[in-house]
């Protein structure tokens, strides 16, 4: 599976050395940077995922058509910090 160029979970360096050796598009190619990171650790889900989930999802395309990323950050943390104050409120 290694050598069709699924990332092995395994830590042998002989596997790894053979990451993607039957894809020609990977021929010529540094591949050894794939495993050269150590990826980071996974998101804690909290109650309040969706609801800032959805926020950006339905503000995404002011990123696409212009505003500023950090501007865009910002505006979606006060908006979502105010969202889940709400929606904390609420549940008391």
């Amino acid at each position: 599976m290694s050598k069709n160029g699924r990332i092995t979970v395994l830590k042998s360096a002989d596997i790894k050395k053979q990451y993607g050796s039957d894809v020609p598009e990977y021929k010529g190619k540094h591949i050894e940077a794939f495993f050269k990171t150590t990826p980071s650790p996974f998101h804690q889900v909290t109650p309040y995922d969706k609801t800032v989930r959805d926020l950006i999802e339905k503000e995404r395309i002011k990123l696409a058509t212009g505003t500023d990323v950090n501007t865009f950050i910002r505006e979606m943390k006060e908006r979502a910090d105010k969202a889940i104050e709400t929606e904390m409120a609420g549940k008391k």
